[in-house]
């Protein structure tokens, strides 16, 4: 790991760790070590008793880094008989997404 991905895991671990209310978002070029330091935040947090749940919004993307999408984890199901396939249109309605969440177990989400 390189001085700004060290730099860069220490403050999101420390920042979840005192509880603040931040984002933060890992971007850059394919290769530049982005699921690396996912996954080293992850091992960091779980180490400290976090649940940590890895969620993306494209499949590869979850497998890349050992987790899942977000319609796997909410449990959401795409509409085959009201929609066409593959829409997801549902995502943008907060009541719409709210009811197919609705009975889905509480988690903590890191």
């Amino acid at each position: 790991m390189d001085p700004q991905q060290s730099q860069a895991l220490n403050t999101i671990v420390s920042d979840i760790q005192s509880g603040a209310q931040r984002l933060h978002f890992i971007t850059g070029f394919a290769g530049s070590g982005k699921t690396h330091l996912l996954r080293a935040a992850v091992a960091a947090l779980r180490e400290h008793d976090f649940t940590v749940n890895v969620i993306s919004a494209t499949a590869l993307a979850a497998q890349e880094a050992g987790g899942q999408t977000l319609m796997g984890f909410f449990g959401l199901r795409f509409d085959t008989r009201n929609a066409m396939p593959l829409d997801n249109s549902f995502l943008r309605c907060p009541e719409e997404l709210a009811r197919r969440i609705e009975g889905r177990p509480s988690r903590l989400t890191v």
